[in-house]
């Protein structure tokens, strides 16, 4: 195999390992995300015959206490929750996240033996996160309540609440820190059930950067390489038709042949710039 053959595989593979690793600085844009939630329940409930209960618990994803009533010292029929549930996940690269959560609060007490009600659930779910380049975005998601519920979401200077229901936000974020915060409270003070919730999806595009794909890098680096080897071929034509008669011959049979098989592998020398030794001139196709 001629040596020259190797030109555009090797310059191929030059430019798609630079492609490569172009590719994958653009896709690491520089965001860096930190995540939280937490969600809680608790509740202070007093019978009419003046026995008192209470409980409180809290977590990351989801959290609730319960009682009835064989929670009292004297058994009564009222029963009752608080509680919250919270999700936040991450997508590919830190451009996509989404999320949602509830909170939950209820009580029964049929036969009116309750004096003192306060229970409540709490849900919440944020994100901080840092651009150093201009990023549009796209944030959709839906707010909902009841009565006894509220739900908010806080984004740069945007705040939205449940009376606002479904959203979309679009704009264009500057290099800089922002933070987004999903909260839902569900409380009640009396017999009742309240409600409260939250979805989102964020999406993150870097406006700057748009990487060419591997494969343009390795057509145009074949196309180099191409042009290359005609250039060579070009130079060694003339070469050969410095010589006349008997010379072209034996380059071209005999063990003129091995000679010249060597001589058409290297880069290749103009012969007609070496007559006057002040002036050489090279053409090569790497």
């Amino acid at each position: 195999m001629n040596k020259l053959s190797f030109i555009p595989i090797i310059s191929g593979a030059v430019f798609s390992i630079a492609a490569a690793s172009f590719s994958q600085q653009a896709l690491a844009d520089y965001i860096f995300f930190s995540e939280s939630s937490s969600v809680d329940g608790d509740y202070f409930i007093r019978a009419r015959n003046l026995n008192e209960i209470s409980d409180f618990s809290s977590g990351s994803f989801d959290a609730g206490v319960y009682f009835d009533g064989n929670s009292f010292a004297t058994p009564n029929s009222s029963s009752g929750l608080g509680a919250g549930t919270a999700l936040l996940d991450i997508g590919i690269e830190g451009h996509e996240a989404r999320g949602s959560g509830g909170a939950y609060a209820d009580v029964s007490d049929p036969l009116n033996q309750l004096s003192f009600i306060q229970i409540d659930g709490e849900a919440s779910a944020g994100l901080r996160f840092s651009v150093v380049t201009p990023h549009t975005y796209t944030l959709t998601g839906s707010l909902f309540a009841n009565e006894f519920g509220s739900a908010n979401l806080f984004f740069d200077s945007t705040t939205l609440s449940e009376a606002d229901g479904a959203f979309s936000l679009s704009g264009t974020l500057e290099p800089g820190n922002y933070a987004l915060l999903f909260e839902a409270i569900s409380a009640l003070d009396s017999p009742g059930n309240a409600t409260a919730s939250f979805d989102f999806e964020l999406q993150l595009q870097d406006v700057t950067a748009v990487p060419l794909p591997a494969a343009f890098w390795l057509f145009a680096s074949g196309l180099i390489g191409m042009a290359g080897m005609a250039k060579h071929k070009r130079c060694i034509s003339r070469n050969l038709n410095q010589f006349s008669g008997a010379g072209r011959s034996w380059l071209e049979e005999g063990a003129g042949k091995v000679l010249s098989h060597l001589w058409r592998s290297l880069p290749c020398v103009d012969i007609k710039y070496l007559r006057n030794l002040s002036c050489v001139s090279l053409s090569t196709d790497l």
